[in-house]
């Protein structure tokens, strides 16, 4: 009877039952009273670390027999070179094999994502002492690994950031093409579902962009709540506390003033506050005593929502939105009118959703309008007069042919942007080395001039920038390139396909960097050069593949890390407010600290009794009708073809390639200044 009515507490608790709510119900005996009930959230958060300090103890012995296998194999490989035998080779095979057999049993390791928790508590009756209650806090999460990474060396480095050439942060040729085979699957999927003339198209596209570890990242995500701490971000003294607090859990950590134990390197990510503050509070401990002091054992890392938010804030809204464009067709502006879109505002940071919802609508009506142009159609329910299929009915290669290259067609004429070269005279990397003779040089210009006087080398990469006269066109080429490049962002996301998203983002830091944005330019400039030539090929790895969690087991529901701790938030902020802005660090860890256990018993009973859990997942609405609206309008205006002398009036000098306003020498100074500055960093020295 007791435990029926703890578990009705705890369910009550979660349910958001006020104080009054359980004085009433515990005097019909139906529950226990409130006190009890805080009670029992504060036994079950006693040990709410106690899951992640099993992981860490797994890690920590995993490593330490790693190392003692790695010495193994380099003692027996020293014998072998004073003294080769046969008896030395088969012990070293046999070391090798036991090497290879402990990494793929080792525990698959965890990262931490944190954010910022802000609670504000508004009173009826202001006075000068009762004023309204801002609380700042910082919320954190454990996230076990379903990529390990193990079968590569985490030794040293992938690269030297002094000798890594500066063309490996641009995209390459093989990035391109593969972002245009991304593209195709992206557009054909619009046009199956939007237009009914190319239903066929399906039959000879994929469902989806497939990736090495489709299965493997359909896997339910493990985590652990570490609580809420009373602390601000913002502040230095703060900052420090919390990776003080988080550095405990990383593997090999110790509080021994003494030891030189090098802690296991453990990714720690948030938003790029979180990432900046995270760093400068390490570079603040690079003189302290041992390793774990230094704070040695985090590498701070940038998440993904938060890229999703200042893609579409500072990058579309800034080049796209003008409120003065109301009656400029194809405008961004102009359709949150047309399908009358009032909860869009020019602060798209007020209402983020309801801004992405538009421009998702935005990007369908503009790509199914390229259709219709491509196609020759009159309208969605038409049929297409141009670029058709011309071969045999029964041919389906020739079928699948036709399909690719109609849709290639499309993809490079108007959704792909070119990038601007570097430069290849003087240097090409941080070593001021003659690529020629290997003479070393102090200054840059020294170095060219030496490359064009003594080897007559001249640089070659200029390339004459695409452009057209028409106003109108640069503008719908560039809301293509730009809200197409979201679509892949948040469609590699949602598949968990870390290294595509990786290779978007050689794309984004380039257009924050036109955009103004040197902030999340230098973040995301720094991930690449994080997985390029900061980290080992282990942790870029894993830096690369475990930014996402999946809660269904399915292989398109998963989202980003720091969009979940955003979920967790929320949940928090439900529960803390039944407190009425009564808010100490005792409540906070009874709420945050038990949600480990509560979440866990809640569900249990669900499964036990059959009760349906909600998915957590939005219930879309049909935006068919507001997508179609659009097509129709944009059909009228020809907005796919070129027509000289045709501009959106508040739009005069929209370029067709934003990235043509890049300096690129400047770029490559601002590249090589990053690489120098990162290599000096005390946390990338592995």
């Amino acid at each position: 009877m007791v435990a029926t009515r703890h578990l009705k507490a705890i369910i009550l608790k979660k349910g958001g039952l006020k104080k009054t709510g359980f004085q009433r119900l515990a005097a019909l005996y139906d529950t226990v009273v409130y006190q009890t009930a805080n009670g029992i959230l504060e036994q079950y958060g006693a040990d709410y670390e106690s899951p992640l300090r099993g992981w860490q103890l797994a890690m920590a012995k995993d490593a330490d027999r790693e190392h003692q296998l790695q010495a193994d194999i380099h003692a027996v490989e020293l014998a072998i070179a004073t003294q080769d035998s046969p008896g030395l080779r088969v012990s070293l095979a046999m070391a090798e094999a036991a090497l290879m057999l402990h990494r793929e049993n080792m525990f698959p390791g965890y990262s931490f994502t944190g954010d910022n928790v802000d609670i504000r508590f508004k009173v009826r009756q202001m006075t000068e002492k009762h004023q309204h209650k801002d609380h700042h806090l910082y919320h954190i999460i454990a996230y076990k690994h379903r990529i390990s990474g193990y079968h590569l060396s985490n030794t040293t480095p992938i690269s030297n950031p002094m000798t890594i050439p500066f063309r490996t942060f641009l995209p390459s040729v093989e990035d391109n093409l593969q972002m245009v085979n991304d593209m195709i699957i992206l557009v054909g999927q619009i046009w199956i579902e939007y237009v009914p003339a190319l239903k066929w198209f399906e039959q000879f596209l994929p469902k989806r962009i497939d990736h090495m570890y489709m299965k493997e990242l359909q896997a339910k995500t493990e985590k652990v709540h570490l609580g809420v701490l009373m602390k601000n971000e913002q502040y230095h003294a703060d900052m420090l506390d919390i990776c003080r607090f988080v550095h405990q859990f990383v593997p090999g950590h110790t509080d021994d003033d003494e030891s030189d134990r090098k802690p296991v390197k453990t990714l720690s990510g948030g938003d790029y506050l979180t990432f900046e503050r995270h760093k400068e509070v390490q570079s603040q401990q690079q003189d302290a005593r041992t390793p774990s002091k230094k704070l040695s054992g985090l590498i701070a890392k940038m998440e993904d929502f938060h890229q999703e938010q200042e893609w579409l804030i500072e990058v579309i809204w800034r080049h796209l939105y003008n409120t003065r464009s109301t009656r400029e067709i194809g405008t961004l502006y102009s359709a949150r009118n047309a399908i009358n879109a009032r909860n869009v505002t020019s602060e798209p940071k007020s209402n983020y959703y309801a801004c992405a919802e538009l421009i998702d609508k935005y990007t369908d009506a503009y790509v199914i309008s390229g259709a219709l142009q491509h196609f020759g159609m009159e309208s969605v329910e038409g049929e297409p007069t141009r670029n058709t299929f011309c071969g045999l009915p029964l041919d389906a290669q020739a079928k699948k042919e036709y399909v690719w290259a109609t849709i290639r067609n499309f993809v490079e004429t108007h959704v792909i942007c070119q990038i601007p070269p570097l430069s290849e005279a003087g240097a090409i990397s941080n070593e001021l080395k003659c690529r020629f003779c290997g003479k070393k040089y102090v200054r840059p210009k020294a170095l060219e001039k030496h490359e064009q006087t003594i080897h007559q080398f001249e640089s070659v990469t200029d390339i004459t920038p695409a452009r057209t006269t028409d106003g109108v066109y640069n503008y719908t080429h560039n809301v293509m390139v730009l809200c197409m490049l979201r679509r892949n962002h948040e469609d590699a996301i949602r598949q968990a396909d870390g290294e595509r998203l990786i290779r978007l983002y050689k794309f984004f830091y380039l257009f924050y960097k036109v955009s103004n944005c040197p902030k999340y330019a230098y973040g995301t400039f720094e991930t690449i050069a994080q997985v390029s030539c900061l980290l080992t090929p282990r942790l870029a790895h894993q830096l690369t593949w475990n930014r996402f969690v999946n809660y269904r087991g399915q292989r398109d529901t998963n989202h980003p890390m720091d969009l979940d701790v955003e979920h967790q938030n929320k949940s928090f902020k439900n529960d803390v407010t039944g407190y009425r802005g009564e808010i100490t660090e005792r409540t906070v860890n009874r709420i945050s600290r038990s949600l480990n256990f509560t979440d866990a018993i809640v569900k249990n009973f669900d499964q036990q009794l059959d009760v349906h859990r909600p998915s957590g997942k939005h219930t879309r609405t049909d935006v068919s009708e507001d997508v179609l609206k659009l097509v129709e309008i944009y059909a009228r205006e020809n907005l796919f073809d070129t027509q000289r002398g045709r501009t959106h009036a508040h739009f005069e000098n929209m370029p067709y390639n934003q990235l043509d306003n890049l300096d690129m020498d400047d770029l490559k100074k601002w590249i090589g200044r990053l690489l120098r500055v990162f290599s000096g960093k005390h946390y990338y020295q592995m």
